[in-house]
């Protein structure tokens, strides 16, 4: 299955290359200036980060995936519109990750691991261990710069540690309230479009949702 998959993809950029010659060249050379800067070149123990890839490589490459390219990895299956990308790696998680619970895909040089198991994800978030973000979060950081979400993990343990006291279950049963009328709110616009039949995106009503909550609450 991998194979045919994997002539596939090789057909569809030959095809590609073929007709967009200027474009394929410049976006194999982009490929390979990122992973140049990214990665380093240098003679081999001269890199950290060299080092820290071939063993990530060979950890990654032990979970089921589907086949990839070198250097493009399974970019080009991502190479394509946000929803349509969800759904690609709906069902690769689908078709590779059923026993494990973990799919792994390359974008580019870059791996990533899509988790699907609630046992492996509690255990993920469970660890005090591995807390550092990763290189996505530093599209970020000139943005919102180093609070919770993106700082680096000896800032964001001191000040996660600081606002623990304003975590506690105490003070969450205060909001109860707000925090019941929203959600019955929201149930009751959710049977709404229950009651047509047909699939819906509830990302909007999750959003008013919160944004009630907060209002209830401030």
């Amino acid at each position: 299955m991998d194979k045919l998959v994997l002539l596939t993809v090789l057909s569809q950029l030959l095809s590609l290359v073929r007709e967009f010659p200027l474009v394929a060249t410049a976006a194999f050379v982009g490929v390979l200036f990122f992973y140049v800067k990214t990665f380093g070149v240098g003679p081999p123990g001269k890199s950290l980060t060299q080092k820290s890839l071939k063993s990530a490589r060979q950890y990654i490459n032990e979970l089921p995936g589907p086949a990839c390219l070198p250097l493009l990895g399974n970019s080009l299956m991502m190479a394509t519109d946000r929803e349509d990308m969800f759904n690609r790696l709906i069902a690769a998680r689908c078709l590779y990750g059923r026993q494990q619970g973990m799919t792994r895909v390359w974008n580019g040089p870059v791996p990533y691991v899509l988790v699907s198991r609630a046992a492996v994800v509690e255990r993920i978030l469970s660890s005090s261990v591995n807390i550092e973000k990763g290189r996505d979060y530093d599209f970020l950081r000139p943005w919102l710069g180093d609070g919770l979400l993106t700082a680096p993990a000896a800032k964001w343990y001191h000040r996660r540690k600081a606002l623990n006291p304003t975590f506690n279950y105490k003070m969450l049963s205060d909001f109860l309230g707000v925090f019941n009328k929203q959600a019955a709110v929201m149930a009751r616009m959710l049977g709404k479009e229950l009651g047509n039949g047909e699939g819906f995106d509830c990302t909007n009503y999750a959003t008013l949702c919160s944004l009630d909550i907060l209002c209830g609450v401030y």
